[in-house]
């Protein structure tokens, strides 16, 4: 027969070994929760740095496309340096190449509006398709975005001539 201090003695040792046990669990737990809190920091952080610079790209975009084919401001392409959160400080630099005419059809029937404008004709108007790219660099995390904008622009044939090649 086993004596009941030896009996007790076995039971702690048991419960230590458990306890012990317990705590290498909750800590592998504790650090697989943190490992997975930092890569959805990261994954976070990207989404923001790509969203910031295509912003960036639209806006320069978007104010690139109010010029018109034919224009210097239109056919040379720009560089603009963009300071998206007005802090006086560039974030983005974003660079658009002179925009390439990628199609061009006879227009089968001219709008109203492109009627009345001097130059054009039902006859005489021609459809044109025009891919703007703009590359956003980001200055702080080194992130790049490009962006691809189609536009139509409705010119008279001379204007296709000399512009879509």
């Amino acid at each position: 027969m086993i004596p009941a201090h030896t009996r007790r003695n076995s039971r702690g040792v048991i419960t230590l070994f458990v306890a012990v046990i317990m705590l290498l669990l909750t800590t592998l737990l504790v650090a697989i929760a943190f490992k997975l809190s930092s890569i959805n920091l990261m994954a976070v952080g990207n989404v923001q740095a790509r969203t910031g610079s295509v912003a960036a790209a639209e806006k320069v975009i978007e104010e690139f496309i109010s010029g018109e084919p034919g224009t210097a401001e239109f056919d040379g392409g720009t560089v603009a340096h963009v300071d998206i959160n007005l802090d006086e400080v560039i974030d983005y630099v974003v660079e658009v190449p002179p925009p390439k005419c990628v199609r061009a059809r006879r227009a089968s029937s001219a709008s109203a509006s492109s009627v009345t404008l001097e130059g054009f004709s039902a006859a005489g108007a021609w459809n044109t398709r025009w891919e703007i790219n703009a590359l956003a660099i980001d200055e702080a995390t080194g992130a790049r975005v490009k962006v691809l904008h189609a536009r139509r622009y409705v010119l008279t044939e001379a204007e296709k001539n000399a512009l879509c090649h």
